[in-house]
């Protein structure tokens, strides 16, 4: 069985042939205009008793507050058992101090992801489980400088690709994409949206189920995200049927 269940914004627990991966899943900043991860859900962590716990591999696509949050990482690793961290590249160092010590002193295993644009490196987790970073733009004109990892999960065959926050308006940049079997794509709205983006989910990116996220909770939206996502669903979905749109707080999907 696979699953999927949200966190907030674009964190997920993916759960895939007895393995769970937490992707941008532990976050808690606020001054953005994303939904943090709920402190409920943070407590659930620490506790031990969540499906959330002691997850398997935990990574991150990019340094931005949305998606990765240090001492949320700190906070996670304190009550929680994993078999490797793997981190973005940072802006600021110092950023991740309190991290980088937790991580030496227990001698947790980890690496650095954030490959430069063009880019990419494969690393193998475990036997017949990889991970693969491909280096690309963050999408928008104020992130044209910042760099973004599109990031492959290969679990045992199954292949997710999560795009988070990486551009779409370049296709050629999805090359590596193309005639690979995918079993979910991950991408947000803005990508769902735009001609370009839907151009590559009916091409390069063609999966069994397109997972929407990286939405804001209702009452936590000030750009409109629901709105857009809701004219989408009615849109879209004719063409896409294969598409899941994760909305609301601890939502999950589950398939064979």
């Amino acid at each position: 069985m696979t699953r999927v269940t949200l966190a907030a914004s674009a964190g997920v627990l993916l759960e895939a042939d007895g393995l769970r991966f937490l992707v941008d899943a532990l976050h808690g900043e606020g001054n953005y205009p994303f939904s943090r991860v709920p402190e409920t859900l943070l407590a659930e962590m620490d506790s031990g008793i969540s499906r959330f716990c002691n997850a398997d591999y935990v990574l991150f696509t990019h340094d931005h507050p949305d998606h990765y949050t240090p001492r949320v990482v700190e906070r996670y690793l304190r009550h929680n058992t994993v078999r490797r961290v793997l981190l973005p590249k940072v802006q600021w160092e110092d950023r991740e101090g309190d991290l980088l010590q937790l991580l030496q002193a227990e001698k947790l295993p980890w690496w650095r992801l954030g490959m430069a644009r063009g880019a990419a490196h494969s690393y193998q987790l475990q036997p017949g489980v990889f991970v693969r970073a491909v280096g690309m733009q963050h999408t928008g004109a104020r992130f044209a400088d910042a760099d973004c990892d599109c990031v492959i999960l290969q679990v045992y065959g199954k292949n997710f690709l999560f795009t988070s926050d990486c551009d779409y308006m370049h296709r050629e940049a999805y090359a590596f994409a193309a005639g690979q079997p995918w079993e979910a794509v991950f991408v947000n709205p803005f990508f769902y949206h735009s001609p370009q983006g839907q151009a590559l989910l009916r091409s390069e990116l063609h999966a069994k189920h397109i997972f929407v996220y990286h939405v804001p909770f209702a009452g936590e939206d000030p750009m409109g995200l629901r709105a857009l996502v809701h004219q989408d669903r009615a849109k879209l979905t004719a063409a896409l049927p294969q598409t899941v749109f994760l909305t609301e707080p601890m939502q999950e999907f589950a398939w064979e």
